[in-house]
């Protein structure tokens, strides 16, 4: 009888256990080797992949954009001598260049994804586009112009005068309701003008490859699309 059964008994069941497992081999059947049969065959163009990956390079130049108006907005004036003078100079000289680099940007997104759309379905459909991009802009957009119409109304009903109040804000936002402020000058939130500039470009694409179809702009349009590969992620 032997001093450790229990051990014994564990050492058999392990020898048992690996005599009756399957190997894996290069001969083995897909299934136990590297997945099902039908991943296998499945050609590469169908295999899962990860899409709406960010783009590194976009993000750098996003980050340098805005690092260049935060030049702009700082007030802080130091004296142009010196080497940190000489650069806090030149880049709030410079710094509004970002916003024309965002606009660079948002045209390259924004135009990759139609262009994506127009290749594959052979059409755009304007109201589905521009209702995802509505989303993610609009709802944080009216609630800041809410804001700005309501506190205002609030003080002047503690000092008087809330119902003048409120028919002068209502009066000089309505055109930034509707996008519209860079034409109604002057408006009280100067700085949504680049917001405005960005819906023009997104109604207007749309609907100019809306109405020019698939067989005219495939002419022009698709190679530069092809050209830049898949569209980045817009986030």
């Amino acid at each position: 009888r032997s001093r450790f059964p229990i051990g014994k008994r564990l050492g058999s069941s392990v020898i048992n256990d690996m005599q009756t497992a399957p190997v894996i081999s290069a001969a083995a059947p897909p299934e136990v080797a590297g997945g099902t049969a039908s991943e296998k065959a499945r050609p590469r163009s169908q295999t899962p992949s990860v899409k709406g990956a960010r783009n590194a390079r976009l993000d750098v130049l996003r980050g340098i954009a805005i690092l260049m108006v935060l030049g702009v907005h700082l007030h802080w004036y130091p004296a142009r001598n010196g080497l940190v003078g000489a650069s806090a100079g030149v880049w709030k000289d410079f710094g509004g260049t970002g916003v024309d680099l965002f606009f660079v940007l948002s045209g390259f997104l924004i135009g990759s994804l139609l262009l994506t759309e127009l290749e594959k379905y052979s059409s755009v459909n304007p109201v589905r586009f521009l209702i995802r991009r509505g989303f993610k802009i609009y709802p944080v957009y009216y609630v800041f112009l809410a804001y700005t119409l309501i506190v205002p109304v609030v003080k002047a009903c503690i000092h008087g005068g809330a119902g003048a109040m409120l028919g002068h804000r209502l009066q000089v936002l309505w055109p930034e309701a509707i996008f519209i402020q860079n034409y109604h000058l002057p408006t009280p939130n100067g700085h949504t003008w680049s917001l405005a500039v960005e819906e023009h470009f997104y109604f207007s694409l749309t609907l100019v490859l809306f109405f020019i179809g698939y067989r005219k702009a495939r002419s022009w349009l698709l190679p530069l699309s092809r050209s830049t590969g898949p569209p980045p992620s817009y986030s």
